[in-house]
């Protein structure tokens, strides 16, 4: 593969799309190529992390526990996080069997209003700490 320099390598790639927007993420998986494991923790330089707001984080936390998958978040599972103004979030944070980093959060009270993302991921990063 000429494009990332990995001579000898095959690759396989999913585009996902959000539905309504221009966002989307692309998922690509080598073989075929040395590879070296790491565990990077989220915070680390160059470490991925994919961030998830969902409706139910009950209902996902019920299938990341049947799942196996690592919950990194000291607490043990979502912790609640003032957003202030009267808002909360509930937040965890979670590894999957490769080692990816990714973080989950939903709202528990809102008003209007949404914090800057810059932060609401203090924030999040106290809480993962705790």
């Amino acid at each position: 593969m000429k494009m990332g320099n990995t001579p000898g390598a095959q690759s396989r790639f999913a585009m996902l799309r959000v539905p309504g927007s221009q966002l989307g993420v692309e998922v690509i998986e080598y073989k075929d190529i040395a590879r070296k494991p790491v565990d990077p923790g989220f915070q680390d330089p160059g470490a991925a992390n994919l961030i998830l707001t969902v409706r139910d984080l009950d209902a996902v936390m019920a299938r990341v526990r049947k799942a196996g998958t690592r919950i990194v978040t000291k607490a043990g599972g979502p912790v609640t996080m003032d957003a202030g103004k009267g808002a909360s979030f509930r937040v965890v944070f979670l590894k999957d069997p490769d080692g990816f980093s990714s973080r989950s959060a939903s709202a528990t009270h809102s008003t209007d209003h949404r914090l800057p993302f810059e932060q609401r991921d203090r924030r999040e990063l106290r809480a993962h700490r705790e």
